[in-house]
């Protein structure tokens, strides 16, 4: 009996086991040729006539297509079917090479090209090009790991603000923290401080409380709920807006001086003690700017929508921007001169939007980080639904001697069953391909999402490595250098005592559930 994600049990019904052993098999055929085993999704439609193709074809023709190594960040169908995936960017620009002997010193051979490695200018042009951003010095960057910390600061910042609080993030739960939190800003619009805050609207109407908002509103803040389903589906069409585009950015700026960023949401979940584990950074200094201007972009667009669909969510205490507004973005007020160097810190923001580029900057980013590695990857992400490209690059920095290790959920701790079974599909490909995956102990949810290369450079945000943070959801990462990754270097191995080394072995509910997530892979 085969042991892999999608194969068939004997004590199974036939119809079922067949459809699932003939993607097995063909998978099989394909890791036979090839040496990867990709998943299949479950074997009917477009997919049975695949694994009929791919058993058809020997091996030469196999390599040929290398439809198991190429893709572009979209789910199962390129992921198995090779069907309209992308190739490589080019992203190294040094001399050519066969072998770092032919580098200077310091330097490796990566991709054929000569590579000083990250931290070096050559890698901050790299970024620069392939994000259109720029890096920020002399900032002061704190990690904020634990949730009591976190909470804290939120609170702090909250009440000592005077001029203006941004908040942006997908949802602010009906619960103990999340009227802590709220209570705060409304007190803090009492007092005179300009409060504008963005949720998206579908993650508050199901998780939180929509009369949250109205409190806000009724106590003098600015609120806008994004992209509502039904009360933008005018305006929507009209800006070619997916209703299924949500925002997932976590976003705080107070005063224009301070910043908090990362995974965090508001509420219980994310701000009690021994509930889930996250982590954020607070940032002091030139790169705050950035943040600020990321809030404001959006608040500007976002509100300019909901006047335009006729302030359909007022009753509900969501801000309407006037038409004579103006441009927030552009207000030099909010973009006070950051005081003397604040510390050793190089933060780089990034606004990874789907919805206005075309290749979405934060999985350029984790991508061109992923290859430029020479010695170690260090992962925490909640929810790790890698696309194929970037399973591939995992895979190719084992194979040049990169040590990969991933702290994930397990099966008890994630909070969204669904991902579990999604994540699980790449489980075999990646552990044969050397990549160690660790899945957290216990029940308590993992919410971070960072990674560590090279102990060089770390990044913390928002994003997920899945499908529709690379496709579809709007987020925000922060890149950082300096004595702050050492920090979370130690936050990450704090993170590796605390997980279970797994296989790629599941029971055959487990797999026929994993094989049917794969089609649901971008969706998830």
């Amino acid at each position: 009996m085969l042991l892999g994600i999608g194969c068939a049990s004997e004590a199974g019904n036939d119809e079922d086991d067949d459809a699932l052993n003939r993607c097995e098999a063909a998978a099989r055929h394909v890791e036979s040729c090839t040496g990867v085993y990709v998943s299949p999704p479950v074997c009917e439609g477009p997919a049975a006539g695949e694994a009929e193709a791919l058993l058809g074809r020997d091996c030469d023709a196999v390599l040929g297509s290398e439809s198991a190594a190429a893709g572009k960040a979209d789910g199962a169908l390129c992921n198995w079917f090779g069907a309209g995936c992308a190739t490589d960017e080019k992203i190294f620009t040094g001399p050519a090479c066969s072998s770092a002997a032919q580098c200077a010193a310091g330097s490796a051979c990566l991709e054929g090209r000569c590579f000083a490695g990250l931290g070096s200018p050559e890698a901050t042009t790299m970024l620069d090009t392939l994000t259109s951003t720029r890096v920020r010095t002399g900032n002061a960057v704190t990690p904020l790991i634990t949730n009591r910390e976190a909470r804290e600061q939120w609170l702090q910042l909250i009440g000592e603000a005077r001029q203006s609080i941004h908040a942006i993030t997908l949802l602010i739960e009906d619960n103990t923290t999340g009227h802590a939190v709220v209570d705060a800003l409304v007190q803090a619009a009492r007092r005179g401080v300009e409060v504008r805050v963005v949720v998206d609207s579908v993650s508050e109407y199901t998780y939180g409380n929509y009369d949250l908002l109205k409190q806000l509103s009724d106590a003098g803040a600015q609120v806008i709920a994004f992209n509502p389903i039904t009360e933008w589906s005018l305006v929507r069409w009209e800006i070619d807006l997916s209703a299924n585009q949500r925002i997932h950015e976590k976003v705080l700026v107070v005063d224009g001086k301070v910043a908090l960023t990362g995974g965090r949401n508001i509420g219980d979940s994310y701000f009690a003690d021994e509930r889930w584990r996250d982590r954020d950074v607070m940032v002091t200094g030139a790169a705050v700017a950035d943040l600020q201007r990321l809030f404001l972009t959006d608040w500007d667009e976002f509100s300019d929508w909901e006047r335009r669909a006729g302030c359909p969510l007022k009753s509900d205490g969501v801000y309407c921007r006037p038409a004579s507004a103006g441009d927030l973005r552009a207000n030099p007020a909010y973009y006070p001169a950051p005081t003397a160097a604040a510390g050793d810190a190089t933060v780089r923001v990034l606004h990874s939007n789907p919805r206005k580029q075309q290749r979405p900057v934060g999985w350029m980013a984790y991508l061109a980080l992923i290859r430029s590695a020479r010695k170690s990857i260090k992962i925490t992400n909640a929810y790790f639904v890698p696309p194929a490209r970037l399973r591939r690059h995992l895979r190719a920095a084992v194979q040049r001697g990169v040590k990969v290790e991933v702290v994930t959920n397990s099966k008890t701790s994630n909070d969204e069953r669904s991902m579990w079974w999604a994540a699980i599909n790449h489980y075999e490909e990646l552990i044969k391909g050397g990549v160690s995956v660790c899945e957290w102990r216990g029940t308590q949810t993992v919410h971070v999402k960072a990674m560590v290369v090279d102990d060089r450079v770390a990044v913390v945000g928002s994003y997920n490595l899945d499908p529709r943070s690379a496709t579809t959801n709007s987020e925000v990462l922060t890149l950082l250098e300096g004595s702050v990754v050492g920090k979370l270097v130690q936050a990450f191995a704090e993170d590796r005592t605390r997980c279970d080394v797994a296989g790629y072995s599941f029971s055959l509910y487990d797999r026929t559930m994993a094989a049917t997530h794969r089609i649901a892979e971008p969706f998830l």
